[in-house]
């Protein structure tokens, strides 16, 4: 270490311009194969951390806490300024000197040449590419720990491991008392740091930082808790029985239980429940409308709540964040999984161990692959039927054009009158947020029965329908029916009045 403090300011300040030289250079070269670019990518990354380093310390220097800075300027402003400057350079030579030449990191520019200076921070900055074999690379996903996480919480849906590549990150499918529970939440924050973690190895030059606070700014502002209130306005019923019959008993139990009321006892009982409830505070209503759970922790209700929804806000954050990730930074490599987890399914051991020597050798080879990869790029793609692209940039086969079915387009009114090429893309569409989210615009809440539904029209009608068979399935106490002794079958009105008058 330098014993100067200006000396050592001065090396700091050699370290980042040559730093910002490298890290040109690297950028401009831009290799064309997958690995190299790869590498190039997190070296660059490695110097703008080597960089931020050597500013922190730089910053430090100059805020000069201890003073050492101020009192050696003021030591070099004395009339004796000359021989005192050969004091130091004298001091600067022999700390050099037992150091072995190295006062830094990097050796000073008075001792290497340019290309010696560049190679040794080349070495310093070397890239540490550490992707699982599943992974290869970085093409892939690999989430088999995080899906046995998934699938061993309990209430959690059972799905193989392709259905859960297809949904893991679409977070509307699973049910609330899912998310509340503490195993998924541990579930989510894995998933999240192995998503972080594998985003930053293969996107290495993305500012996360700012990313992740633009994001969290978006979601407070969008964030709207969840309230123990009543989820419908009472202000329109007048009355108790007004309420019953315009409620499924199911909807009436949801609602209470969402505020932490007794949701038991008939449908009258659970609406003259809910009634009383018109326009107060739940916390003036008495202690026994409550569940007992609520009313065991009547003393600390309001800090319980304050902690679930906090619960509730992490859980939403970490979700938005999963979401984010793999709709936009990774959505090629989550899309790559799924299909090469299908395609392992149909091969053969041999055929997939072939398959990956052959694609590491690709790898360890990158200069014939990108002479070859220049060589295709010169010639003009010939594709006057507009076969969709594969992997290596040429259409695909015919055959398997036509065995795919993509000839065969099919449009969906409800996303927009978008098209879809093909039988598998198409039928893929209905679970996808796009074509969720066109049905929630119609104001269809939406479910199975939905499935192969294209039309506004014909979503608007089933809808309709649904509902209407909801309604004629639903108790009615009214329509209730008794049956006497000789067999004889009465609504509940007629049985009631028979039986008061000793008739029955």
């Amino acid at each position: 270490m330098a014993s100067s403090v200006l000396e050592l300011t001065r090396t700091y300040h050699e370290d980042v311009e040559r730093a910002v030289k490298l890290a040109t250079k690297l950028l401009k070269e831009k290799p064309k194969s997958y690995l190299p670019k790869l590498e190039t990518e997190q070296r660059v990354r490695n110097l703008v951390e080597f960089i931020q380093d050597r500013y922190q310390k730089l910053l430090r220097l100059y805020e000069d806490e201890d003073g050492t800075r101020a009192a050696e300027i003021e030591y070099l402003e004395q009339p004796e300024r000359l021989s005192l400057f050969y004091e130091r350079l004298r001091e600067i030579k022999e700390s050099y000197r037992k150091s072995g030449g190295r006062g830094n990191e990097l050796e000073s520019s008075s001792t290497l040449t340019a290309k010696k200076q560049e190679e040794e921070l080349l070495a310093l900055t070397e890239p540490k590419l550490v992707f699982s074999g599943e992974e290869n690379y970085g093409r892939y996903l690999d989430l088999s720990s995080l899906y046995e996480a998934f699938v061993n919480i309990k209430g959690a849906p059972e799905v193989d491991y392709i259905d859960y590549l297809s949904t893991f990150y679409k977070f509307e499918f699973f049910s609330k008392s899912l998310k509340n529970k503490k195993a998924y939440q541990t579930y989510l924050s894995s998933l999240l740091s192995y998503l972080e973690d594998f985003g930053r190895k293969l996107r290495p030059l993305r500012d996360e930082r700012a990313e992740r606070d633009s994001l969290e700014v978006q979601f407070e502002q969008q964030w709207k808790p969840e309230v123990s209130e009543p989820t419908i306005n009472l202000d329109k019923f007048n009355s108790a029985s007004e309420l019953e019959a315009n409620m499924s008993p199911e909807e009436m139990k949801q609602i209470l239980l969402s505020m932490g009321l007794k949701c038991g006892g008939t449908p009258s009982e659970r609406a003259k429940r809910l009634f009383e409830t018109k326009n107060k505070e739940l916390s003036s209503l008495p202690a026994s409308m409550f569940s007992r759970k609520y009313s065991r922790n009547s003393g600390n209700g309001d800090q319980k709540t304050t902690s679930e929804s906090a619960n509730r806000k992490e859980v939403a954050k970490m979700e938005m964040l999963i979401q984010y990730l793999c709709e936009e930074i990774l959505a090629d490599e989550v899309a790559n999984t799924k299909t090469y987890v299908e395609k392992k399914l149909s091969q053969s051991y041999t055929e997939i161990e072939a398959e990956r020597i052959s694609e590491e050798q690709a790898l360890q080879n990158p200069e014939e692959e990108s002479e070859e990869e220049g060589e295709e790029e010169e010639k003009p793609i010939y594709n006057p039927k507009n076969i969709p692209l594969g992997w290596d940039g040429k259409p695909i086969p015919y055959w398997l054009y036509k065995l795919y079915g993509l000839n065969l387009e099919y449009s969906c009114e409800i996303c927009g009158n978008e098209n879809y090429r093909g039988p598998r893309a198409f039928e893929r569409h209905f679970t996808e947020a796009k074509h969720i989210q066109g049905l929630r615009f119609l104001g269809i809440q939406y479910s199975r029965h939905f499935y192969m539904v294209t039309g506004i029209e014909d979503a608007l009608r089933l809808d309709a329908k649904l509902k209407n068979q909801m309604e004629l399935e639903r108790f009615r106490p009214e329509e209730e029916e008794f049956e006497d002794a000789q067999g004889n079958v009465f609504n509940r009105r007629t049985y009631e009045d028979l039986r008061r008058q000793g008739l029955i």
